[in-house]
């Protein structure tokens, strides 16, 4: 058994600055483990915490050696169970802010901005087709269900897509530019006022998958894996595969993709998360199977999908599905669909658009527009009766679309406490935590997860409610402007107002939004009152 270290942020002196491998001089990339060590089974590829890795135009996360007996060899972060922010991160993507490579020209129109190469000419970049701005997810594929928020700009209006040189702030583009004709197509981005584009994280991504491998013997922990367009992982071995506390996350199309001719070929996550994605497990098209235990599926367009030919087994147990865009299954027959102690709840979109509500799809079934006994079982039972009467899983916030501004900890009136399944399997929470053995919760966390109303952080001025609620006195000194935020986002019919010496100033923070911004236009020192309407779900406010 070795132990080969890798850390993004070390300089190494061996193999052309790469490291050795040891823990003083480290490997810095990603796939160096493949290029200078030879894997066996029982090793460990030991990864620093803050490590990030950007993977080249067309390249993936490789695994070199094919390991067909023993202990697998374990991907983890060196840190188990840590923060999940500090968690290691591959990205199928590449950073385009600050970087030495290009060059950022305004185009003097619409305050729009156009990538070059340092020299100011073509950069000769090959098209992103999904990306994000400071953690904001932004895909190329997305259907009408999704804001046009969500859509890439392009030189001529296609569905939800914006248009270069008349892009909303935020929104990024690949084209020449009808007005500006550059005669080559590039990244276009437009920042708010005042700001330009190394202002901010712009992560952008072509590559099909971060990992895609047919190698037997590795399993990964405390890993994420970003920014894949056809899938974040694609399964092909010829054996299990374990994802323990891994993020899988803003891929374009799904986050898993796996099938094999091979029955022993089976995919497992426990307490992972699965964020803004057409789907959680997609095209399991062949013999196999996969196991989600324990884990949270947020802002997934559809969270299983299998539309496979040969017969194959979906394990779907103590999980939290939330902020979806659609449903929850889309499988045929040849699936067997084991499912119990879920907590399902509303779509994003579902108070303000009736006909959009969670869809339970099967060959026989379909919740949406079929009597209450095809619903599946939330909790331990089949006795929801309408969309409104899903179980709010109440966790601490949810952020539509960025997962690291979410919380998926329980609030201490969660229903998700000890309302799973033991699974013998799962012995351990999101940060590394034993689950009861009796009684475990459903979702990624265990009983030290659990959060108190009244424990917020120091900038909340409203603690978590659902119902009317005003703020402590807020003063607001002259000139002095202040971020509004509310977690989670508000849905359409909700609103935080405001009023300064008692008289109102209106809506601060409206339906559909998380943030608003309140300016003291006067020369003297105010007091501001925020006022949160009635909400459907538990949410809280606060300043910065």
């Amino acid at each position: 058994m070795a132990t080969y270290y890798v850390d993004s942020n070390h300089t190494g002196v061996a193999n052309s600055g790469a490291g050795d491998g040891s823990l003083s001089d480290p490997f810095v990339g990603i796939n160096d483990v493949a290029t200078y060590a030879t894997l066996a089974a029982a090793d460990v590829v030991s990864i620093a915490e803050n490590s990030v890795f950007y993977l080249d135009d067309g390249s993936e996360f490789n695994l070199d050696t094919n390991i067909t007996s023993g202990v697998h060899c374990l991907y983890k972060c060196t840190v188990e169970g840590g923060d999940w922010l500090k968690k290691p991160v591959i990205y199928a993507a590449k950073r385009y802010d600050n970087n030495a490579s290009y060059n950022w020209v305004s185009s003097g129109i619409n305050n729009e901005w156009y990538l070059t190469s340092p020299t100011g000419t073509n950069p000769s970049v090959v098209e992103p087709k999904s990306g994000t701005v400071d953690g904001y997810y932004r895909g190329s594929s997305c259907n009408d269900n999704n804001s046009a928020k969500e859509q890439r700009a392009t030189d001529t209006a296609s569905g939800n897509d914006q248009v270069i040189e008349s892009m909303s702030a935020l929104c990024w583009g690949y084209g020449a530019g009808a007005v500006t004709s550059l005669g080559y197509n590039t990244i276009w981005f437009k920042p708010e006022d005042g700001k330009t584009p190394n202002d901010y994280e712009i992560l952008l991504s072509n590559n099909d998958r971060v990992l895609n491998s047919n190698r037997a013997g590795y399993d990964f922990q405390d890993l994420i894996f970003s920014h894949g367009n056809s899938e974040n992982v694609r399964g092909r071995q010829n054996d299990t595969r374990i994802f323990i506390r891994c993020g899988l996350v803003n891929a374009d199309f799904t986050c898993i993709d796996t099938g094999s001719t091979q029955s022993a070929m089976i995919n497992k996550f426990y307490s992972c998360l699965f964020s803004q994605s057409h789907r959680v497990s997609a095209m399991n098209h062949a013999i196999g199977g996969v196991d989600l235990y324990n884990c949270v599926a947020h802002n997934i367009h559809i969270t299983v999908l299998n539309s496979g030919s040969l017969t194959n087994t979906i394990n779907f147990k103590n999980n939290i599905v939330i902020d979806g865009e659609s449903g929850i299954t889309d499988i045929n027959s040849n699936t067997t669909f084991n499912e119990a102690n879920n907590i399902f709840y509303q779509r994003h979109n579902a108070a303000n658009d009736a006909s959009k509500i969670l869809r339970y799809v099967t060959d026989s079934s379909d919740w949406a527009t079929s009597s209450a006994t095809t619903i599946p079982k939330s909790l331990s039972t089949s006795t929801v009766l309408s969309q409104q009467a899903l179980r709010n899983p109440s966790i601490v916030k949810s952020y539509i679309h960025d997962w690291k501004k979410c919380d998926f900890r329980l609030l201490e009136n969660s229903p998700a406490i000890g309302a799973g399944l033991a699974i013998s399997d799962v012995p351990t929470d999101g940060y590394g935590e034993l689950f009861s053995i009796t009684n475990p919760n459903i979702g990624m966390y265990a009983g030290n997860g659990l959060v108190k109303y009244g424990e917020q952080s120091d900038n909340c001025v409203i603690i978590s409610t659902n119902e009317q609620k005003d703020s402590v006195s807020i003063k607001l000194d002259a000139g002095q402007n202040i971020n509004v935020k509310t977690f989670p986002e508000l849905r359409a019919d909700e609103s935080v107002s405001g009023s300064i010496g008692g008289g109102s100033i209106g809506t601060v923070v409206g339906g559909g939004e998380s943030q608003g911004f309140v300016k003291n236009t006067k020369n003297y020192t105010v007091t501001l009152i925020l006022t949160k309407s009635a909400t459907n779900d538990l949410v809280r406010v606060e300043v910065d």
